[in-house]
């Protein structure tokens, strides 16, 4: 199939309808679901055009009914659009009048206002010297808040000086207790560990029988007559039985290691008891030092900010008066001022407001123009938009027209339902010819674009009754599924796609009985001997029936089989070649029969 298909080009689906038919692939068209059957039938009824043709012709109804939906949205929006601009375009007009209207009033009036109108101004020299008095006094208030922040400066830093003495002070006070702390611990140690060997040294003493509190060992110091670990004699030269030694030389020499390494630790423990004591005395005295530092620096912290404090709030206080005289001034200033603002502006507002009208009525007058303008414009666009749709509309109805046409209850279903009115016809005559005319397989394609396949068995009585497909004998199924792959051969061949002068059968005749495997291997025959008549008569038009030549140009059928009677086949088949496995090596026996 691979070297068919790489010099041909012709895929394996196709191979595998026509030319080689796999004992597993005979069954596969007549289990295979709606989905599949319809995949199996492409292969011979291309619908790829029609269905191109239907998915761009619902591709083009659906942009013409977006863009009419587009179109009747805009619409919409433009009559809103026009409602409230023909809404604004009234009460612009009504606006402008009352505009107008208004204009005519104000001239009349601020020509009578004009002529009787009394402006008060304030004193000039008034105002002036509570000018000057109020720059004196702000100038007085910008010295004080800029010494005020100058003691707030001073005061900050001189905080921060003396709070980082303190934090230093505070800092080696802590080191200093902490060195305290350990040094009496030291001290503890030293005189427990001198309390220990002052209890060794009596032991000793009482172990040796001498008094050690000289510091040293007396003069002319010899050991007990008896041995103070064994209490037995000591003799010159003895060795008791558990291994001690109580030779006097021998005892004298370890008594007097003892007593040396004793007196040896007490001097050395006396020391570092000293020692420990002095230190602590010395880090007590630190620390008291420590302590006095920080709290003298606290004081002067407490006193240097009560200082800065009052310093502060003196300024602070000449501050406050000097910023209410500056009010009290500025709101006498301030009256003055607003009197003479109030004349000022009294004239600027009569001689100002019919020029404001005027504004106001040209203002209404062009803003009424550009809505009348932006109205005739809406309308035309909706005019535009209207016709557009009507466009989209009939566009849209074409195309779903072309759409159904070309879909899959249209062209596409009257090619389905050909290729499987075809398949039908020509099936059948292969079952009739396996079955002996006693079974029917009718294909169609139903109002759900489903194929429906529906089975039919001849009762005793001669008429046909259905039989669901998972009821059928295996040999009923096996006909059945042979008649309908060597029909779909056929129909491939007949629909041009291959047509193939050789045909392979693995294992067809699977479940039939002796007469079935007859009529299969007859039928086969049949096809081969009408084949070679045609070839022989070169006649190719005519049609003799669903398995005539034109369909199909098979010479030459191949069956594969094991373990089968030859006897069955000898009528059917020109030569019967045997493989022949002996002790796991295979030969072939060849028939060289002439039939």
């Amino acid at each position: 199939m691979a070297v068919i298909d790489e010099k041909l080009g012709v895929g394996a689906p196709i191979l595998a309808r026509t030319m080689f038919h796999g004992q597993h692939a005979i069954n596969d068209l007549l289990e295979a679901t709606d989905g599949k059957m319809k995949e199996e039938l492409s292969l011979v009824t291309p619908l790829e055009l029609w269905q191109s043709a239907a998915k761009l012709s619902r591709s083009k109804a659906r942009e013409a009914a977006q863009q009419e939906s587009e179109l009747q949205g805009k619409i919409l929006i433009r009559t809103e659009d026009m409602t409230k601009l023909k809404n604004r375009c009234d009460s612009s007009a009504v606006d402008l009048a009352a505009k107008e209207k208004a204009l005519v009033a104000k001239e009349n009036e601020i020509d009578h206002k004009s002529k009787d109108a009394a402006v008060e101004s304030a004193s000039q020299s008034q105002n002036k010297v509570a000018l000057e008095e109020v720059q004196s006094v702000q100038s007085k208030v910008q010295e004080l808040r800029a010494h005020l922040n100058e003691l707030n400066k001073n005061r900050t830093e001189l905080v921060e000086k003396i709070s980082f003495d303190l934090d230093q002070s505070i800092e080696l006070s802590k080191r200093a207790t902490e060195a305290y702390q350990q040094a009496q611990l030291k001290f503890q140690f030293a005189v427990h560990q001198l309390e220990a060997l002052e209890k060794k040294r009596q032991d000793l003493e009482s172990t040796w029988a001498v008094d050690l509190s000289a510091g040293a060992i007396p003069e002319g110091f010899t050991i007990p007559e008896t041995c103070p670990t064994c209490s037995q004699p000591v003799t010159a030269i003895t060795s008791g039985g558990d291994g001690h030694t109580h030779s006097v030389p021998s005892l004298q020499v370890k008594a007097e290691r003892e007593i040396a390494e004793l007196l040896v630790g007490l001097e050395n423990a006396l020391k570092m008891r000293i020692q420990c004591e002095k230190e602590v005395d010395h880090l007590d005295r630190v620390c008291q030092s420590s302590d006095q530092a920080v709290a003298s620096i606290q004081e002067q912290l407490k006193m240097s900010t009560a200082e800065s404090n009052e310093a502060i709030a003196a300024s602070q206080t000449e501050l406050c008066q000097y910023e209410e005289l500056a009010t009290e001034i500025s709101e006498r200033y301030s009256i003055n001022y607003e009197v003479q603002q109030q004349a000022e502006l009294e004239r600027s507002i009569i001689f100002t407001q019919l020029a404001a009208e005027r504004e106001a009525f040209r203002v209404a007058r062009e803003a009424h123009q550009e809505l009348v303008a932006e109205r005739d414009a809406i309308e035309a666009a909706l005019r535009d938009l209207n016709t557009n749709v009507c466009q989209c509309r009939a566009a849209f109805k074409q195309m779903s027209s072309l759409s159904e046409a070309f879909g899959n209850r249209g062209i596409q279903t009257f090619v389905l339902q050909n290729a499987v009115k075809d398949l039908e016809l020509i099936t059948q005559g292969y079952l009739d010819d396996f079955s002996d005319g006693t079974q029917r397989l009718q294909l169609e394609l139903d109002s759900g674009d489903r194929i429906s396949r529906r089975s039919l068995v001849r009762e005793p009585d001669g008429s046909f009754r259905d039989r669901p497909l998972a009821t059928l004998s295996g040999g009923q199924w096996r006909r059945t599924s042979l008649a309908l792959t060597l029909g779909f051969a056929d129909l491939v061949a007949k629909r041009g796609r291959l047509r193939p002068s050789m045909m392979v059968l693995d294992e067809p005749l699977t479940f039939l009985d002796r007469t079935g495997r007859s009529d299969v291997g007859k039928a086969l025959r049949k096809i081969l001997d009408r084949n070679r008549n045609a070839i022989a008569s070169g006649n190719f038009s005519g049609d003799d029936g669903p398995n005539s030549s034109q369909h199909s140009s098979v010479s030459t059928i191949i069956v594969i089989l094991q373990d089968l009677a030859a006897e069955e086949l000898e009528e059917a088949f020109d030569h019967i070649d045997e493989v022949v496995k002996d002790e796991g090596s295979s030969s072939v026996l060849v028939d060289e029969t002439e039939n």
